[in-house]
């Protein structure tokens, strides 16, 4: 009896050493399951911050054609607004260079080839104006990286810049005047602009994309606006465009 009791022990605790075995064996390979998982997906996480970063380049070109919908803003010195303005259609060029300062933030400088057209009709005194003007421009601002997603990255962008008046007329019923010799118009001598584009990588160097913006511009950007007993005049417009980017 002694003996089969013994050997009845003997037997259990082999079982209960084996269990107790089993069940270290099961919790480290859970641990290292767990710990290759949390591994691929650091990795995988690592894969796709580089793919973020590959989407633009640290530097580039980008070439934009803009379509715009350009109106004036305009109180006279006694600070009333006593024009309605019509949108006019134009166009806008703009040409950026632009090169990373923090991991989604670029610095850009180019140039800017703007036209500003409007009518108006003075109901009052029956005078019916129109206006057509085109400036060079030259800027510098930001654009910000804010979503990069598989090849497509969206970016917000500013800039503020200086510009001179090209040519221009006013019409006033069938009068054709020159603009060159203006005050209102020599003086819109800066501008800022700021929008949103989504663009696509096609290639290694070349993405597209869409992008949206406006652009205000008169005597003194920084100043407030209307300045009281002086002529106030603004410019302003509202953009969308094809965007081409090409980096180096």
């Amino acid at each position: 009896m002694k003996k089969t009791a013994t050997i009845f022990l003997s037997f259990f605790s082999v079982l209960v050493y084996s269990k107790n075995i089993n069940n270290k064996t099961f919790i480290r390979e859970s641990r290292q399951s767990l710990h290759y998982i949390e591994s691929r997906v650091n990795d995988s996480v690592d894969v796709a911050n580089i793919r973020a970063d590959e989407l633009i380049a640290d530097r580039y070109f980008d070439l934009t054609f803009e379509k715009a919908l350009t109106s004036f803003d305009y109180v006279n010195s006694r600070g009333t607004a006593n024009l309605q303005f019509i949108d006019g259609q134009t166009n806008f060029i703009e040409l950026n260079y632009s090169f990373k300062v923090l991991r989604n933030l670029y610095l850009k400088t180019g140039i800017n080839l703007m036209e500003f057209d409007t009518t108006s009709q003075d109901n009052e005194n029956r005078n019916f104006y129109s206006w057509t003007t085109s400036y060079a421009g030259i800027g510098t601002g930001l654009s910000l990286r804010v979503l990069s997603l598989n090849k497509i990255y969206i970016m917000l962008d500013s800039k503020i810049g200086f510009l001179t008046l090209l040519g221009g007329e006013q019409k006033i019923n069938l009068q054709t005047l020159s603009l060159n010799d203006q005050q209102e118009f020599e003086g819109q001598n800066s501008f800022y602009s700021f929008g949103i584009s989504i663009s696509y990588k096609v290639s290694d160097s070349i993405a597209i994309g869409i992008k949206s913006s406006q652009y205000v511009t008169r005597e003194n950007i920084l100043e407030s606006f209307p300045r009281a007993f002086v002529q106030n005049l603004s410019l302003k417009s509202r953009n969308i465009g094809l965007s081409l980017y090409i980096s180096n």
